[in-house]
């Protein structure tokens, strides 16, 4: 399923939701998978934005 026709589905019932946190954009010792998996949600949240 492509993201597109995720958020076709997704926005007929609830509408889009991302939960980041402040990690994405800043570091935390010892955390660095957290914090890069949250500045990739951020960068994909914000690239959906425009593509969708």
């Amino acid at each position: 399923m492509s993201v597109q026709q995720a958020i076709g589905t997704i926005t007929e019932t609830l509408g889009p939701v991302s939960v980041g946190s402040q990690a994405g954009l800043v570091g935390i010792e010892e955390r660095a998978a957290y914090c890069a998996s949250k500045a990739a949600l951020l960068g994909l949240t914000r690239a959906m934005a425009i593509e969708l």
